[in-house]
């Protein structure tokens, strides 16, 4: 139990470890992080996390107000429609797979399809075992072999 506990504290370790350890960028993101080539994991997420806040990304509902209230603006004073568009969430264009629960006429047919399957291997084996007991026994009815040991 002590081990346990020692291990999943040094394993936690690790990972915090990991979290501040400086990472070379590439180019893209040292622009995103304001310039600097090496940033920690977590430093790195801050930064993020602060541009999401900064720009109120985090609420999909607003977003999409601000961008509509920008595209009216926009189309009123003939500014930029790439930049309305620039701003767009890609959450809304990625497919997500939906959860369903588990379905029982699947689960049945599965199990009777593995049943069937596990019973006909082992009805096979039973076969090949009564043919190797059936010709024993014949092949020592017809002499051919003999449990006496010769001396």
């Amino acid at each position: 139990m002590v081990l346990r506990r020692a291990a999943a504290a040094g394993d936690s370790l690790k990972k915090v470890a990991a979290l501040v350890d400086l990472v070379n960028l590439p180019t893209v993101l040292r622009e995103f992080a304001g310039g600097q080539s090496q940033m920690s994991h977590l430093s790195f997420f801050l930064c993020v996390w602060s541009h999401i806040k900064s720009n109120n990304l985090q609420n999909r509902r607003l977003l999409l107000l601000s961008l509509a209230a920008a595209q009216a603006s926009t189309s009123s004073s003939g500014g930029k429609a790439s930049e309305v568009k620039s701003k767009q969430m890609a959450g809304g264009r990625i497919a997500h797979a939906t959860l369903k629960g588990p379905s029982v006429v699947k689960e049945i047919c599965i199990g009777l399809t593995l049943g069937l399957v596990a019973g006909g291997l082992w009805k096979m084996h039973h076969w090949n075992e009564q043919r190797k007991t059936r010709s024993f026994y014949d092949m020592l009815e017809k002499g051919q072999i003999s449990v006496v040991v010769e001396e």
